[in-house]
């Protein structure tokens, strides 16, 4: 697969055997014939038995392959995958997500079909393997937009991590992922997959939405619990601070805590007729509605003070 179009699925992991099953398998049900893709897998010393799920697959399949990564972290599986891929094009894909049966041919033709794009950023679905809370709604975990066909997309407006297609010419002329941010084993972090679409961005390239590169990504027992939504915002407000490199000058903090409180204020007034007026409103649903973007730019505020307390 050396020619200009060959597509990589890269699937990193830890410790989650029996979800990657799933993703493993839809990729044995793929529109395009096996010859036409390979399916690395990257271990990150998983404790379970991962390794004796991937060595089953390669050694049914041909085209898919098994490594292990030692140093631990996404990004450090990630980098490995880019480096030992066979293909010019890698596509991420979660460990813990189900490919639709056109991923890989959709895939392929973002390939042969781009010109100046070299970053593709896809859809990821539900899949509510675990069951449904009655207040979650779709558009809290998925990143659906509302473009109907490849779009770039626009500061703020990113690619979300669990399903990129990315050429190899990025990585050779940007970098690869930072490996100072984002998951490491089990914590919630993000950043990594942010930073490399800014240096990316710097350098000229587009980012673009291809909605009909989808995944199913599973809803996983700790996302049905509203407390990760917020440690999840949290998160995303710490770990922003550090990627974007947001000013930390008293004054810039001081506007970015009176912004919570308003959105907070706001969300309040928006939301809380809705308990009252509308049947499949709960809650949780008012918690997140009302509370969720301020508990992320608490989490910016939170951490460039405690920057400043250590510096």
């Amino acid at each position: 697969m050396a020619e200009r179009n060959g597509v990589t699925i890269a699937i990193c992991t830890y410790n989650r055997a029996d979800l990657l099953q799933y993703c493993l398998e839809s990729l044995t049900h793929q529109t395009v014939s096996s010859d036409a893709f390979e399916v690395l897998v990257v271990d990150n010393n998983s404790p379970d038995h991962t390794a004796e799920l991937c060595e089953s697959y390669s050694g049914r399949f041909s085209n898919f392959r098994h490594i292990v990564e030692k140093q631990q972290g996404l990004s450090f599986g990630r980098n490995r995958a880019v480096q030992e891929a066979t293909g010019d094009w890698v596509l991420f894909i979660d460990d813990d997500a189900k490919a639709q049966e056109d991923l890989v041919e959709v895939a392929m033709r973002l390939g042969e079909e781009a010109q100046d794009v070299y970053f593709y950023g896809g859809v990821d679905e539900p899949w509510y393997h675990f069951g449904r809370p009655k207040w979650m709604k779709d558009h809290y975990i998925s990143n659906k937009m509302d473009y109907n066909e490849n779009t770039v997309l626009q500061h703020p407006e990113s690619a979300i991590g669990c399903i990129m297609l990315i050429h190899k010419r990025i990585f050779e002329e940007v970098g690869y992922f930072r490996t100072d941010i984002g998951m490491v084993g089990d914590k919630i972090a993000y950043g990594e997959d942010d930073d490399l679409q800014i240096r990316a961005r710097k350098q000229g390239f587009d980012i673009v939405y291809a909605p009909d590169l989808v995944v199913y990504h599973v809803v996983a027992p700790y996302k049905l619990d509203l407390d990760w939504f917020f440690k999840s915002a949290f998160a995303l407000g710490r770990d922003n601070l550090i990627v974007r490199g947001y000013s930390q000058s008293t004054g810039y903090l001081l506007l970015t805590a009176l912004t919570a409180v308003v959105q907070a204020a706001v969300g309040l007034l928006a939301h809380t007729p809705k308990l009252y007026l509308k049947q499949d409103y709960y809650r949780e649903n008012w918690l997140l509605d009302v509370f969720k973007k301020p508990t992320k730019r608490v989490g910016l505020v939170y951490t460039a003070l405690k920057q400043k307390r250590n510096n």
